[in-house]
């Protein structure tokens, strides 16, 4: 029983006591699979002398009635860059002029942004920029970076998760877009639009510029939690790693008493036969007579 617990659950109890014995949270990098679902909303601000005029505008299929859209309809235009043709673009370019001499603007757009290397998961998420000058705004240029944010690693549980595939534009009405980008904000993963944002007052004063440039990381961090089968094989190689050494000590321990106790006879042989001898010795049975 000594033994046993030696050489077997020793080894367990020193694995368990040390770090990361078994795998609690694992990262992998992988590039997300993101597309535009080619709905947007935009809000604006224009304050008068005599009024505060807010003024609407969105292509989410179900608000497109000309009875809630109160802005203009924008010139909309954007493409995307896939340098090596693996379906996986690496920017969106965006330019969208919109009427009007705002102070303050709004603009939401909507993605598709999926993953599947380890963690499989399809969510919508949302670019949003907010920009506000006094003096009006003529022009916004944007760049920025669409990184995926999480409040805790996703468990992977080997099948496709869609808790967060539906649109953030959805209830674009129920609520301000500031609101319902607040909102979004509050989900355990999204994505954010993160990077510069230069305005410019000065330029057409009916008309707002808008350039937009999002681009896709690469290489983009994801956490998660192992399933049991992956935390299992962790803690089973370093069971073995701590288990060998283990038993090397075993065996050395085990020979040393066999051998100071004589449980089994042994000799000890000064004068081992070389190869020579042993052909004459051969030879020379070969030459004796067969006795009996």
């Amino acid at each position: 029983m000594v033994m046993v617990f030696f050489v077997v659950v020793m080894p367990f109890f020193l694995g368990y006591l040390s770090q990361n014995f078994y795998k609690k949270s694992g990262i992998y990098f992988e590039m997300p699979k993101v597309s535009f679902l080619k709905e947007f909303a935009i809000e604006t601000v224009e304050v008068t002398a005599s009024a505060t005029s807010t003024k609407f505008f969105t292509t989410v299929p179900t608000y497109t009635h000309k009875n809630y859209n109160t802005l203009a309809p924008p010139y909309f235009s954007y493409y995307k860059e896939d340098q090596d043709n693996d379906d996986h673009p690496e920017k969106f370019v965006f330019d969208i002029n919109i009427r009007g001499n705002p102070e303050s603007l709004t603009l939401a757009l909507a993605f598709q942004y999926d993953i599947d290397e380890i963690i499989e998961s399809k969510m919508k998420n949302m670019v949003y920029i907010n920009v506000n000058d006094p003096n009006g705004i003529s022009k916004v240029d944007a760049y920025g970076v669409f990184a995926l944010a999480q409040r805790s690693p996703r468990k992977n549980e080997y099948q496709e998760s869609v808790i967060y595939n539906s649109s953030p534009l959805d209830k674009v009405l129920n609520s301000s877009l500031t609101q319902l980008y607040k909102d979004y904000l509050s989900r355990q993963e999204y994505a954010y639009f993160s990077g510069n944002t230069v305005v410019s007052p000065y330029g057409d004063s009916n008309m707002v510029q808008i350039h937009l440039e999002v681009s896709i990381p690469k290489l983009q961090e994801i956490r998660y939690t192992p399933a049991l089968l992956e935390s299992l094989k962790s803690a089973w190689v370093q069971y073995i790693y701590i288990l060998i050494p283990f038993y090397i000590v075993l065996i050395l321990l085990i020979l040393r008493f066999i051998l100071s106790n004589q449980i089994i006879e042994t000799h000890i042989f000064n004068n081992l036969p070389t190869k020579k001898d042993l052909r004459w010795y051969r030879k020379f049975r070969e030459l004796m007579p067969n006795q009996g």
